[in-house]
């Protein structure tokens, strides 16, 4: 897939919420990085989070206080104490766990 053909969306309006962060995250990849992330398995998850925390952590709005993103984590979460800090872990292991749903490989008999 190239580049022309993916979705992507302006830098200038960050997700208010983790389910747009998401959708994000995922329109900007091609589609063998989004079936490779889908084949990685739990424990190989801090190689995503190298991969991503700085660009969510800056175009998402973590740095500026994106209330929204933040608040939207709270909620799904389900701790009104989230810790901000770890907002970006949050939005990888949902793409991930999404991904797994609808990019993994399955036998085809």
């Amino acid at each position: 897939m190239n580049s022309r053909s993916r979705q992507t969306i302006p830098f200038g309006n960050p997700p208010k919420t983790v389910d747009e962060a998401v959708d994000r995250l995922i329109s900007e990849l091609p589609l063998k990085d989004r079936v490779a992330i889908a084949k990685m398995d739990r424990s190989t998850l801090p190689v995503l989070y190298s991969a991503f925390v700085t660009k969510i952590r800056e175009e998402y709005g973590f740095v500026t206080g994106n209330e929204e993103l933040m608040e939207s984590c709270r909620t799904v979460s389900g701790n009104e104490r989230f810790d901000m800090s770890k907002g970006p872990a949050l939005i990888i292991d949902l793409m991930w766990a999404r991904l797994r749903k609808t990019h993994a490989m399955r036998a085809v008999k």
